[in-house]
């Protein structure tokens, strides 16, 4: 490939683009232990042409989740994981809390997550997750991403049980209908939308 050309790849049913372009060559000899890097589009994914993790925004991963068989590895401790966790897309949410023995790669495979899964990493606010990334990059064989912001920008954007969080400030009835309406009264709907969420819980 020449050092001009481009690889586009997409992911199904998005306009999500990323590019790759081949690292120039470096001297061992000038410049001690190379990194290969590869250049995505603004709301791109990069894949294991690079030794650095990927920052994706909660719609992208959803994107993720929902297209490209990603794990969300959840990082948070287990007490907050088992107070909240995504149960939508199904069978997707692993926990992998701080603290447990070995190196992070051991304490992934302990949790069934192995170095060939598509791992989207996430943390409360996204700094435990990127410096685990940063750890495994290298190692890494799958394809491995950042949630940007942490599971706090997911639910910005997502209810746990993967619906968009409905927009706040407008009247509408509680219950059922606020929650189909796509609006939300005093939390009305997102209390319905987190009590169907424990119903959904049950099932996986």
């Amino acid at each position: 490939m020449s050092p001009s050309a481009a690889l586009r790849l997409t992911v199904p049913g998005s306009s999500l683009i990323t590019r790759i372009r081949p690292a120039p060559l470096v001297s061992h000899a000038s410049q001690g232990r190379s990194r290969c890097r590869c250049r995505t589009s603004r709301r791109g994914f990069t894949t294991r042409a690079e030794a650095h993790p990927s920052f994706v925004a909660p719609d992208d991963a959803m994107m993720l989740l929902k297209t490209r068989s990603f794990k969300f590895v959840d990082l948070r401790p287990s007490d907050e994981y088992d107070s909240e966790h995504i149960t939508k897309p199904p069978r997707c949410s692993v926990n992998v809390p701080p603290g447990k023995p070995g190196d992070p790669i051991s304490r992934l495979a302990a949790c069934g997550v192995a170095v060939n899964n598509n791992a989207l990493l996430v943390s409360q606010d996204g700094v435990v997750a990127k410096n685990v990334a940063d750890a495994i990059a290298a190692q890494w064989t799958g394809e491995l991403a950042v949630l940007e912001g942490g599971y706090a920008a997911w639910r910005e954007v997502w209810t746990t049980a993967g619906r968009r969080v409905p927009p706040k400030g407008r009247w509408m009835p509680t219950g059922t209908e606020a929650l189909k309406s796509g609006l939300n009264v005093g939390d009305a709907a997102m209390s319905y939308e987190e009590q169907q969420n424990v119903e959904d819980a049950t099932k996986y």
